[in-house]
């Protein structure tokens, strides 16, 4: 199902996460690599850039998405 993409959003587990984290990972669960969201798109999606987002528990990602895109 991982290398297929092959994913659902069940409730109740994902009843309170916002549709725009939804989209992100939505985009970023792709087969094809050339359909896949780049790091730097990711960086640039509504969830990740939003104001009123958590971003306390996201002041690293921007770094650790870099750090891995450089992988």
């Amino acid at each position: 199902m991982i290398r297929d993409c092959d994913y659902t959003f069940p409730s109740p587990y994902w009843d309170n996460i916002s549709k725009s984290a939804k989209d992100l990972l939505a985009r970023i669960f792709v087969e094809d690599p050339k359909e896949r969201l780049t790091a730097e798109q990711i960086l640039e999606h509504p969830w990740i850039v939003a104001e009123g987002n958590p971003t306390q528990h996201l002041e690293e990602v921007p770094k650790k998405i870099k750090e891995y895109s450089v992988r």
